[in-house]
C-alpha cells in the first residue's frame, strides 16, 4: 500500500515540474526576477504534499494497531472472568464435600438437596474431608456395635431361658411373620433415610425382629456351637475389617461374583431342602461362610466409594446383615460337621 502511494506521489511531482518548467521557458524574460521565489514556493508545496500523503498512508497502519490493543485487552478480561468461574465451580464443589452434608446429618436431611445432587458431584465418603470421613465411619460402627449387642442379648436370653426358648420353638410361624415385617421395615428405611429420628426408630425396630428371628433360629442349636459360631465370627470379623482397611486391593469388581454365588446358595438352600445330606450341608454351609467374608471386605471397602455420609444407616444394616449371615453359616457348618 505505501509503495502504492509512493508511486502515484512521484507521477504527481513528475507532471507538476513538467508544467513548471515549460511555463518558465515560456516567460522566462519576463518572469526571471521570480525565479527564485517560485522554486521555494514549489519545495515548500512538495513537503506539505508529501507530509500529508505519508499522514494518510500511516492511519490505517494506527488502527489496526489499536484494534489488536483493544483485542488484547478484551482477552485479558476473558481470561479473568474464565478464572474466578472456575475458583467459583471448585469453591462450591467444595462445600457440597464438607458443609452442607455435615448440616444434613446433623439436622436430619432436611436439605433440599439429595442424595442425587450427592452423587452428581462425585460426592461419597471417599472424597469428603477427613472429619467427614471419620464422623461416618463412627456413626456406622456405633450403630453396629449396638445391633450386634442387642442381638446377642436377645438371642442369649431365648436359648437360655426355658420357658422363652419353649415358646419360641412352638410358635416357628412368628419367624415368616418377622421376615416379612423387615422387607416392609426396609423399604420405609429407604424412603425415610434421611430423616430424624424416624430412620434411627425404623433401625431400632429392624434390629430387634431380626435378633427375635436369629434367636429363633440358633434356639435349635446346641449351646456349645452357638458359642464357638459366636466366637469364630467375632475372630473372623476382626480379621477381615482389619484387613480391608489396609490392604490396597480393589474389590470393587466382585460385585457380579458376589451376586452370582448368592443365587448358588439360595438354589443349594433349596435343593438341601428335598436333600438333606450331611456332606452337602457342610459344604454349602463353608461356601457361604466364604461368600459372606468377601461380602463384608467387599461392603466395607465400597461403603467409603459408593455411600454418601447421608447413608450411615443403610451401610450399618449393610454390614449387619453380612456380618449375621456370616454367624449363620459358620453356625451350620460346625454342626453339620459335629453330625
Amino acid at each position: 500500500m505505501m509503495m502504492a502511494v509512493q508511486i502515484k506521489y512521484q507521477l504527481i511531482l513528475l507532471t507538476n515540474s513538467h508544467r513548471n518548467r515549460s511555463f518558465c521557458r515560456l516567460s522566462y524574460l519576463n518572469c526571471g526576477h521570480q525565479d527564485n521565489k517560485t522554486r521555494i514556493q514549489r519545495s515548500a508545496f512538495r513537503q506539505r504534499l508529501v507530509s500529508k500523503t505519508l499522514d494518510q498512508a500511516s492511519l490505517p497502519s494506527k488502527q489496526a494497531s489499536q484494534t489488536m490493543d483493544q483485542a488484547s485487552k478484551y482477552e485479558d478480561q476473558a481470561d479473568q472472568a474464565s478464572q474466578i468461574l472456575l475458583e467459583k465451580r471448585a469453591h462450591s464443589k467444595i462445600n457440597m464435600a464438607t458443609i452442607p452434608l455435615m448440616d444434613d446429618v446433623e439436622y436430619g436431611g432436611k436439605n433440599d438437596e439429595g442424595i442425587q445432587d450427592d452423587f452428581m458431584y462425585r460426592n461419597n465418603v471417599h472424597n469428603a474431608s477427613v472429619q467427614i470421613r471419620l464422623g461416618f465411619l463412627r456413626k456406622v460402627y456405633s450403630l453396629l456395635f449396638v445391633q450386634l449387642l442387642l442381638t446377642t442379648i436377645i438371642g442369649f436370653t431365648l436359648i437360655s431361658v426355658g420357658p422363652a426358648k419353649l415358646f419360641v420353638q412352638e410358635n416357628t410361624w412368628m419367624i415368616t411373620l418377622g421376615f416379612i415385617s423387615n422387607i416392609v421395615i426396609l423399604i420405609a428405611l429407604h424412603i425415610k433415610r434421611k430423616e430424624t429420628p424416624i430412620n434411627f426408630i425404623l433401625l431400632a425396630i429392624f434390629t430387634v425382629v431380626e435378633a427375635y428371628t436369629i434367636g429363633v433360629i440358633v434356639s435349635f442349636y446346641d449351646q456349645y456351637v452357638v458359642l464357638q459360631a459366636f466366637l469364630l465370627t467375632v475372630l473372623v470379623l476382626g480379621g477381615l475389617t482389619a484387613y480391608t482397611f489396609q490392604t490396597k486391593r480393589d474389590f470393587s469388581n466382585l460385585g457380579i461374583v458376589l451376586f452370582s454365588a448368592l443365587i448358588i446358595l439360595i438354589v443349594g438352600g433349596l435343593i438341601q431342602l428335598f436333600v438333606r445330606s450331611t456332606t452337602f450341608e457342610f459344604a454349602l454351609s463353608i461356601f457361604g461362610a466364604f461368600i459372606f467374608a468377601l461380602f463384608i471386605v467387599y461392603d466395607t471397602q465400597n461403603l467409603m466409594l459408593r455411600v454418601s455420609p447421608e447413608e450411615y444407616i443403610l451401610a450399618t444394616i449393610e454390614l449387619y446383615l453380612d456380618i449375621i449371615n456370616l454367624f449363620l453359616y459358620i453356625l451350620r457348618a460346625l454342626d453339620a460337621a459335629r453330625r
